[in-house]
């Protein structure tokens, strides 16, 4: 976001008017956002594509040949290493490419972005784990150390990162209402936009489930391309829509450092 947004937006705000202002800032921007993270979105959707339709078609024929045909493991094994490197690989590839979209989309430094995101991951983590739902609910703040981060280059994220997530602690209920609502529009947009998607994997689980009962797999044979090329499409939308919950934090976050609620 340029400086001149961050100081417009630099004043506090109810839950409500974080997420209202969060999307349409996101939804006003969008076509600078998208000419330069679209490289990005991509790359992110061709690995989204490459994961899905492996996960989707590939490893259940490869488990439905050995479950019909036992005596064959022997001859799928090196089928079973090669796609396990290349979900392995899709894996990383993509959560690279994500990184950087969001880095692109919300316009700060990639290895910035990069370090904020995976620090938080990294404390985030052990305190989910350790106390379990209470942990989940302690993370909350911690999107105010990211962006806190993010946005003022002259701070290092470990030592900033006590500070800030005190900061945003004293606004917990904003942060839950945000991350709540976001996440329950991001998954209502996720199924409708995404539905093709979700048809298609529905499609070839049934046809291959029905090999089981001899019939034939009933799908035709661009079912592969087609599958890849509709999962490549969800994967750009999926990261866009992503992309848009961070915008809404970033408002929030902008919102906590006042402390007067207009």
């Amino acid at each position: 976001m340029e400086k001149s947004n961050s100081e417009a937006l630099s004043k506090s705000r109810s839950s409500r008017s974080c997420i209202r202002t969060g999307y349409h800032l996101y939804m006003s921007e969008f076509r600078s956002i998208a000419k330069r993270s679209w490289i990005a979105a991509i790359a992110y959707g061709l690995c989204f594509s490459t994961l899905a339709t492996i996960l989707v078609i590939y490893y259940p024929r490869l488990n439905l040949s050995v479950f019909v045909n036992p005596q064959s493991i022997g001859t799928v094994v090196s089928d079973y290493i090669m796609i396990f490197a290349i979900t392995l690989a899709a894996i990383i590839a993509g959560a690279i490419a994500e990184l950087i979209l969001y880095a692109q989309g919300l316009n700060v430094g990639k290895w910035r972005t990069a370090k904020a995101f995976l620090s938080t991951l990294l404390v985030a983590l052990p305190l989910t784990i350790v106390t379990f739902g209470i942990g989940a609910f302690l993370t909350l703040p911690l999107m105010q150390s990211l962006f806190s981060y993010l946005y003022n280059p002259e701070r290092k994220y470990w030592k900033n990162l006590w500070p800030s997530y005190k900061k945003g602690f004293k606004h917990w209920g904003k942060w839950f209402v945000v991350i709540l609502i976001t996440t329950i529009v991001s998954g209502v947009l996720s199924g409708i936009i995404l539905l093709p998607a979700n048809v298609l994997c529905l499609a070839n689980v049934q046809a291959n489930m029905g090999v089981l009962f001899d019939d034939p797999i009933g799908m035709p044979s661009y079912s592969i391309p087609m599958t890849a090329f509709v999962m490549f499409i969800a994967g750009i939308i999926q990261g866009y829509i992503r992309l848009s919950i961070l915008y809404v934090y970033y408002v929030t976050y902008e919102s906590n450092e006042k402390d007067i609620v207009y």
